[in-house]
């Protein structure tokens, strides 16, 4: 209708840069030119020049030099925004590799540039451990095509995790309240319902539309393309926590109707899969024939500050293992409060709760929780937004606890997770102990380590139905990249986590199995069919699949199964 108020980013001006000099032929008989003692800096083109460029490499004269020239300026630039203010950040602090991802997507607008209408686009996988980083990957990835007049659309599960998406996006772009080295003219679906028009002039620019994984928002995004004209517009789709929109083997679920809808009516170029549980998604390309090598990943890589699975380490009670009993709910309740006692005991301490679908059960909890030991302030995180519940004393004598009014408490419900723990931080001191309880918005999306604050405790307990990839992520969250800023950062590197045992095992052995296959696709002549048969062996630190583990690969009706061979634990 053309009435709805326009996205609240505002569009980007592109800089203008000079024409690239005609190199002038020189006399065959001249001697050559002496190169100068001091290494000239390589112009960086304007925006203008490398549309252009771009331009007439899509063409068809796609030479080796100027493809080179593009990755290498493109990757400079990409610098300067990834990295610090001063523009000092080397590749190597960065825990992807920047030059392939650019080169990736480049090269892969290249190879489909020309392709015809019902073509298959180029499929990339992006990944890692969880809470490693992948953000920065859509980021690099969505500046990228903004500069080459290509349009991002990202897909993300929930309404949250796609809000948060935005935020990040919106926030980085920001030094000292200006816009300084700007992403592409961005709109999110999730926050707002705008109108067909001005989703087409987003895509238009060559923009960012990021949606979640509703139909209704995706095939609005299908509505606005399903024209002559926007359909030549080149698209790049990254579906984020891609194996999350693989629901049931016949692919009959409104979700996957709407996203084979979209893929049909826009000239998307490019799918990129970015997810830490990548397996479901595999498993679906080796079921369909597709092949997938190495060169096609992009990983983050855990380096030394990461906490990830291999820090994850049982609850301890007089020297043993405590874990949570399938067939004992009391015993199991026992070991709940056995974790609280030595959580609630240590300042700073972060505990995440992901064991009751029901808010009601969560409010139960919290109120039990409170009652106990009124030092802890207490979040709940569900679909109503989070709620904060303030705690009730300080946890020692000269604590400052300051006054929140309820209407500050109400303003908090949209807030991000990261955000909320902030307001603890500077409200109730860093020294207050914090407990998180929920169950689907805590699976994927969602960060919850602030500035200063790290999860150290984590309790989960998932229903039977619920995959091995949910249990990974759900698990996730309690895993994150350490900062000098964190509170007890001169603790060793160790999150105390209950959960059934066999819940423990996979968990810990998930990225260690994915570590493994993606070294198996580096060998020669290796394939993704056979990388993941009966031919192939793996070691007994990747069996995920313990025996006795009922859950399932991937959703429940999408009946994928793995059919590797396990070495057996050393006796």
């Amino acid at each position: 209708d053309g009435n709805s108020d326009p996205p609240r980013t505002p569009p980007k001006t592109p800089a203008d840069g000079k024409a690239m000099a005609t190199p002038t032929p020189t006399d065959p008989g001249a001697e050559p030119p002496t190169p100068p003692t001091v290494p000239r800096k390589p112009r960086v083109p304007g925006i203008k020049e490398m549309y252009s460029l771009l331009e007439i490499q899509m063409l068809g004269y796609w030479v080796t030099f100027p493809f080179a020239r593009h990755v290498y300026d493109m990757v400079n630039k990409a610098l300067l925004f990834f990295g610090k203010p001063e523009g000092q950040q080397g590749l190597d602090e960065l825990n992807f590799d920047l030059k392939k991802t650019i080169w990736l997507l480049l090269g892969g607008l290249k190879k489909r540039w020309t392709q015809q209408q019902g073509e298959k686009p180029l499929e990339i996988l992006a990944g890692g451990s969880t809470q490693n980083g992948k953000t920065a990957i859509k980021k690099a990835i969505s500046w990228t095509n903004g500069r080459s007049g290509v349009t991002t659309i990202i897909i993300s599960s929930t309404k949250r995790g796609t809000s948060s998406i935005a935020k990040k996006f919106f926030k980085d772009e920001q030094r000292d309240g200006k816009r300084v080295w700007p992403l592409p003219y961005m709109i999110c679906l999730s926050e707002s319902r705008p109108c067909t028009n001005t989703i087409r002039e987003v895509l238009r620019r060559g923009g960012i539309v990021l949606c979640h994984d509703a139909p209704s928002r995706i095939d609005q995004i299908s509505d606005a393309l399903n024209d002559p004209e926007m359909r030549k517009i080149p698209l790049v789709i990254i579906l984020d926590e891609a194996d999350s929109f693989l629901r049931r083997e016949d692919q009959s679920t409104k979700l996957e109707k709407a996203l084979k809808r979209l893929f049909a009516t826009g000239r998307v170029l490019i799918i990129y899969n970015v997810t830490a549980t990548m397996l479901p998604v595999l498993l679906h390309m080796k079921m369909d024939g597709r092949e997938i090598g190495a060169n096609s990943f992009i990983v983050t890589e855990c380096r030394s500050n990461y906490v990830g699975p291999d820090s994850f380490f049982p609850l301890q009670h007089k020297g043993k293992d405590v874990f949570l009993d399938p067939e004992n709910e009391e015993r199991s309740e026992r070991a709940m409060n056995l974790l609280y006692e030595q959580a609630f005991k240590k300042k700073g301490s972060e505990t995440l709760v992901i064991t009751d679908r029901t808010i009601e059960r969560m409010e139960q909890r919290a109120d039990g929780v409170q009652k106990m030991y009124p030092h802890v302030a207490v979040m709940i995180v569900t679909n109503n937004g989070i709620s904060l519940r303030p705690p009730l004393k300080p946890m020692f004598r000269g604590l400052t606890l300051e006054h929140v009014t309820s209407e500050e408490l109400e303003g908090l419900k949209t807030w991000s997770a990261a955000d909320v723990i902030n307001f603890v931080d500077n409200r109730f001191q860093i020294e207050t102990p914090l407990v998180i309880f929920g169950y689907g918005l805590m699976i994927r999306g969602d960060s919850f380590v602030s500035k200063q604050r790290v999860p150290d405790h984590i309790i989960c307990r998932m229903g039977p139905k619920i995959s091995i990839e949910k249990l990974v992520q759900a698990c996730g969250r309690a895993t994150y990249q350490r900062q000098a800023t964190n509170c007890n950062i001169e603790d060793e590197k160790r999150v105390t986590i209950l959960t059934y045992p066999l819940d423990y095992i996979s968990v810990r052995a998930y990225p260690h199995f994915m570590a493994e296959l993606q070294e198996k696709l580096r060998q020669p002549g290796m394939t993704l069919a056979k990388a993941l048969s009966p031919e192939e062996t793996y070691s007994h630190k990747a069996n995920f699949m313990p025996p006795g583990q009922e859950r399932s690969i991937g959703q429940v009706r999408d009946n994928l199964r793995l059919d590797v061979r396990f070495l057996p634990p050393p006796q």
